[in-house]
């Protein structure tokens, strides 16, 4: 075997540091619990490395004595579980912690917009924490507030100036302990306003729809003009499972598809047929559901 890279963590010269437990995230992130002498006794001690293992944020858990995590687990939404004993002053207690997830961006709505506008963004994704803060890559575009409505949406209002230049910008969030995302190209500047009548459908962060980890797809579209969006979703087989419809302005919208069939239960794995149909629009798509 040869060593690609080692960590070597040292708390307190007059005590012992000691590792029970390591987990890797969707990002490669690495997690390491056990506990740490704080010069009168042990603490739980969690450390959050990247993949080369440098060290990207830590947490200390200090009860009444000695309190030791020795086992570590990483959910479906990347949050951290870290369990183990804590002494309550007469005896061992069980103690278990669960630690926020890094955040994760599945989508953002619009994409694009044309210089001299003030216009809300909606960012989709995971982990979102009251708090957070968003920034937008390159010049002229203000970040005026960010609303945290819920774990999984914010709304920033931006304001892209006359002189911003036009292009593709980096979307980046971060919570309030600093663990970020960075959704590269998720939004663009234009000179002008262009029509794009058609459909685009987003869904997870690995190109396919997982409803076991709460994702969704979401159908983007630009209709000619005003009127109504119908949307049927079909097995490849040729069987309808559910249909969506909306009234639209012509401006861009979407509609989320929650992988649900017409009774509300999640579909099976699988490739699925969209038929969309909106004035000035009428074309098949596909999307993947994979559980």
């Amino acid at each position: 075997m040869v060593v690609v890279s080692s960590a070597t963590y040292n708390g307190n010269v007059n005590g012992n540091d000691g590792a029970w437990g390591i987990a890797v995230d969707s990002n490669d992130n690495v997690f390491v619990a056990g506990y740490s002498h704080n010069g009168l006794d042990d603490d739980y001690f969690t450390i959050k490395y990247n993949s080369n293992l440098i060290i990207l944020s830590s947490s200390t858990y200090n009860g009444n004595f000695d309190d030791i995590a020795t086992g570590i687990a990483i959910d479906k939404d990347d949050n951290i579980i870290v369990t183990g004993h804590s002494d309550n002053s007469s005896d061992d207690d069980y103690f278990t912690i669960k630690y926020n997830g890094s955040p994760r961006i599945s989508s953002i709505f619009p994409t694009y917009r044309k210089r001299g506008k003030t216009l809300d963004v909606n960012i989709n994704g995971l982990n979102f924490y009251p708090g957070a803060g968003i920034t937008l890559s390159g010049d002229g575009i203000t970040v005026n507030s960010l609303v945290f409505i819920n774990s999984t949406q914010l709304q920033a209002n931006i304001t892209i100036t006359e002189g911003a230049s036009p292009g593709m910008r980096d979307i980046t969030v971060t919570n309030i302990d600093e663990a970020s995302i960075t959704m590269e190209a998720g939004f663009e500047v234009r000179v002008l306003e262009v029509v794009d009548v058609g459909v685009k459908i987003q869904g997870g962060e690995k190109g396919y729809v997982n409803p076991a980890k709460g994702e969704e797809a979401t159908i983007y579209f630009k209709s000619a003009s005003a009127g109504e969006i119908k949307i049927k979703i079909y097995t490849l087989k040729g069987q309808l499972v559910c249909e969506k419809s909306k009234e639209t302005t012509g401006e861009e919208d979407f509609i989320v598809w929650d992988c649900k069939n017409s009774d509300g239960t999640v579909v099976s794995s699988g490739v699925y047929i969209l038929r969309i149909n909106a004035p000035g629009i009428d074309m098949t798509r596909k999307i993947a559901v994979l559980k």
